[in-house]
């Protein structure tokens, strides 16, 4: 199976998604989802209790699926925070579903990978949504903060921005061989694509056991 073909077919397929791990890891499995069955959405609080109970039903008979959440959805489980929710979000967290046969294991060794120096795509106009300015008043105001023992942590990030065209493929492709992350996606939301990858493992659920490996706060006590 061709890497760009995988590509293609998840570009072709509204909520289809590859999950694909390096070969570089030990028993490298990926995962290719096609057709869904059921798409299950949460768009308000109102839709938490019906929607959770059709997931856990859906979970319950063996559906395989994936879900995106989105970090805003936290607010719908903190009465404090609800009115955070900016008034035109939506899709805050979706699960997708599918029939067993619609989801393919694939030892990532047998997946066909062509050139990665092949680019055969363009990224223009580059821009952060934040000012250096803005960038620097910020960290100010996180430190004081952090005196003020208001927070000990604060994960302050920056949204980039720019024009792209040519091969999804070849892009994602490039990623994973500078990145070489554990846990990457390509997936087509029906209303964009998205691309991940982290080596960060969420969690693991096995038997009785959750297991979860962050990048941080993860270091031994006594080493710094």
């Amino acid at each position: 199976m061709k890497f760009d073909d995988i590509i293609n077919t998840v570009n072709a397929n509204n909520y289809s998604a590859f999950f694909y791990t390096p070969v570089i890891y030990s028993k490298a499995t990926s995962y290719l989802f096609l057709r869904p069955k059921e798409i299950i959405t949460v768009h308000k609080k109102d839709d938490i209790d019906f929607s959770f109970r059709t997931i856990q039903k859906l979970f319950d008979k063996g559906f395989p699926g994936y879900a995106l959440i989105k970090y805003e959805a936290g607010f719908l489980f903190e009465n404090k925070l609800e009115h955070l929710i900016d008034a035109d979000e939506n899709n805050l967290i979706k699960f997708v579903f599918f029939e067993i046969d619609q989801v393919q294991k694939i030892k990532s060794s047998k997946i066909l990978m062509n050139d990665a120096a092949d680019t055969n795509y363009a990224i223009k106009d580059f821009e952060l949504n934040k000012s250096e300015e803005q960038f620097n008043s910020d960290i100010l105001k996180i430190k004081e903060f952090i005196r003020a023992g208001d927070t000990y942590q604060v994960n302050y990030t920056v949204k980039g921005s720019f024009k792209f065209s040519g091969s999804h493929a070849q892009f994602f492709k490039k990623l994973l061989f500078n990145q070489s992350a554990n846990y990457s996606a390509y997936i087509n939301n029906g209303e964009n694509l998205i691309i991940s990858l982290s080596p960060e493992l969420f969690f693991f659920i096995n038997k009785k056991q959750i297991m979860s490996h962050p990048m941080k706060g993860t270091i031994r006590r006594g080493f710094g």
